[in-house]
């Protein structure tokens, strides 16, 4: 099996938390398709969940589940978990596992369901990417080795390696595009459809009503999004697991947000 590669206007991918500029910088945005038209590639929103924790650091998976249905509501085109802003990196393999089983039992409508397989080591990946296959999700996604320096070739055969043992597309993290982190996603799918429909102006106008989100975000980073999931509902803690209990913004900022929140009061649909 081949890995595929992906146009940028086939599959909209973005490291991280904030929604990229480029969304509206390109000359021309594909309409987003439901997940079974999307023969030629992923298009749209891709929102990247959070992994919620218990106080008792246990991962929560009714919060999961809840943050999945907020997605699936907002009409987000597709779903990832984990990435870097699931925070992988501290979830055991168990868990990883777990998380996935709930997030591809659960009804999604249209929306893909995109898990992450990323490991130290190839053998993990396969074998994550194989329960991501038997269970059902549309793609699975891999940040390159990590934990050790690596030449090229053995990128290469890692991805190879995930390539051939299922029979799925292979994402590879970097394209170019938009996968946020899901606080906003109902926002943010507005904003593409806006754009995808040639409201260009309208798209503008909502983008930079949220650009002030997307900076706190970018400067709080995991803290931030999970603090905003909760605000809504979403999250009952914005617990992370290992970091210490801090508090997410300063006095200013929670000012400031405060007059920025009511400018998307509106746009929160779900």
């Amino acid at each position: 099996m081949k890995i595929s590669k992906l146009a940028r206007r086939d599959f909209l991918l973005r490291a991280g938390g904030a929604l990229a500029v480029p969304l509206l910088a390109r000359p021309c945005v594909v309409p987003a398709l439901p997940a079974e038209q999307t023969a030629k590639g992923f298009r749209g929103i891709f929102a990247i969940l959070q992994t919620p924790f218990t106080l008792g650091d246990q991962m929560d998976e009714e919060d999961l589940e809840r943050e999945l249905n907020f997605c699936v509501k907002a009409r987000a085109q597709g779903v990832v978990w984990p990435q870097l802003y699931g925070e992988f990196n501290v979830l055991s393999e168990a868990e990883r596992l777990r998380g996935a089983e709930i997030l591809l039992r659960t009804p999604r409508g249209g929306a893909a369901a995109v898990i992450g397989v990323q490991a130290p080591d190839r053998e993990t990946a396969v074998r994550l990417a194989r329960h991501a296959e038997a269970k059902g999700a549309d793609a699975v996604i891999s940040l390159p080795p990590y934990h050790r320096s690596v030449t090229l070739d053995a990128v290469a055969d890692y991805y190879r390696s995930i390539a051939g043992a299922v029979r799925l597309p292979v994402l590879a993290r970097g394209s170019s595009g938009t996968m946020p982190a899901c606080e906003f996603v109902d926002v943010d799918v507005r904003i593409y459809n806006l754009a995808a429909a040639g409201e260009m102006a309208e798209a503008r106008a909502l983008f930079e009503k949220l650009l002030p989100m997307i900076n706190l975000e970018e400067t709080y980073g995991i803290g931030f999004a999970k603090a905003v999931l909760v605000r809504r509902g979403i999250f009952k803690t914005a617990k992370r697991r290992g970091i210490p209990e801090l508090k997410v913004l300063d006095s200013a900022d929670e000012q400031e947000m405060e007059g920025w929140w009511r400018d998307l009061v509106p746009y929160l649909t779900v």
